[in-house]
């Protein structure tokens, strides 16, 4: 969204509430990436503990830690969001559309020319077990692999938020992005006759 409306001339302020690491800064060890880059130091979890939350605090976001899978939501998914949530833009062509644009900004593709050692092990299962067996859409190009991907990515090859959309929002010169802050409240106006407020700070 920040890049587009800054690309359209709209002044745009991106909050996130981590910090910047640039690519040149990466350490790729585990703990001081997890403390850096991930909500919580990476051992956030749910309120009664049954689940564990991995989510990126850096700018970039979960793009920036995740493992470049890039994979649509299912149709019956979109079909569950539509029909008994009422929330019929996920049927919709525009939504497709959108997907696609997405998909293509971050170079979405399926080819794989360097397999890691435990995808490696693990077609192989498949295989020999006759189970079906298919690529993983990734945003990053078929002839990258380097097994750090949820510690950012140091080339700059993975294809996230970092590397497209914000790269698009501080080139267009209509925007910032601000770090190591938080948004408590947001500031309302509402003009007399009109039923919808607007945001102001």
């Amino acid at each position: 969204v920040a890049g587009i409306l800054s690309k359209a001339g709209y002044k745009v302020l991106v909050l996130e509430k981590g910090n910047y690491n640039a690519r040149s800064n990466l350490s790729l060890l585990e703990g001081p990436s997890m403390e850096e880059m991930y909500l919580g130091k990476g051992l956030l979890a749910t309120s009664n503990m049954e689940a564990v939350i991995i989510a990126g605090s850096t700018v970039g976001g979960g793009s920036s830690i995740n493992w470049s899978a890039s994979i649509k939501a299912p149709q019956h998914v979109l079909k569950e969001w539509s029909e008994c949530y009422e929330l019929e833009l996920f049927q919709s062509r525009l939504y497709e559309e959108a997907m696609s644009v997405v998909c293509e900004r971050m170079g979405v593709q399926s080819k794989v020319e360097d397999e890691g050692f435990n995808n490696m092990i693990l077609r192989k299962g498949c295989e020999e077990l006759g189970y079906p067996i298919n690529n993983i859409p990734r945003n990053s190009p078929p002839n990258h692999y380097c097994g750090w991907c949820c510690f950012g990515c140091k080339d700059g090859r993975k294809k996230g938020t970092s590397e497209t959309w914000l790269v698009d929002l501080v080139e267009s010169g209509n925007g910032a992005i601000l770090p190591g802050c938080e948004a408590l409240k947001v500031v309302h106006d509402q003009k007399k006759g009109r039923y919808r407020r607007t945001a102001k700070g």
